[in-house]
């Protein structure tokens, strides 16, 4: 199992796009780090929210992972239409704190969707794939 990329890197803000389809982490050193949505055939996949972003600004992420997400009461505030919706999340964590990451994928019920990391299925974000203008959220 590969380490997440964010383990032992201090961020100083967290963007996402307009699109909702994609996030950019920049860091005290380096370069700025963007991870798209992917959904899986016929399925869409959409960052739906991201709650306490500013507990992870400042620190050195601790915890970068995938959690169990229960099955929201709201209906989506970024799309109208829902056939089969699956819930999925990330936590960062950090000595201040923690931010979850909740992100969707609307399906016929036989598809899911993931969060992409640089490298994972041969995917460059960083290259550009990012179709709107990015939007801070700490």
């Amino acid at each position: 199992m590969r380490i997440n990329p964010l383990i032992g890197k201090t961020l100083t803000a967290i963007y996402l796009s307009d699109d909702n389809e994609s996030l950019k982490f920049e860091f005290t050193e380096g370069e700025p780090l963007i991870v798209g949505t992917e959904g899986d055939c016929c399925s869409y996949t959409w960052i739906e929210n991201i709650e306490n972003p500013e507990a992870v600004i400042g620190s050195p992420v601790l915890v970068a992972e995938g959690i169990p997400m229960p099955d929201a009461t709201e209906p989506s505030t970024k799309i109208e239409y829902h056939d089969s919706i699956a819930f999925y999340g990330f936590k960062i964590s950090t000595l201040k704190g923690t931010c979850t990451i909740d992100y969707r994928n609307n399906s016929n019920g036989y598809y899911g969707g993931s969060l992409v990391w640089p490298g994972d299925y041969g995917f460059d974000y960083s290259s550009g794939k990012v179709k709107g203008n990015w939007v801070k959220v700490a």
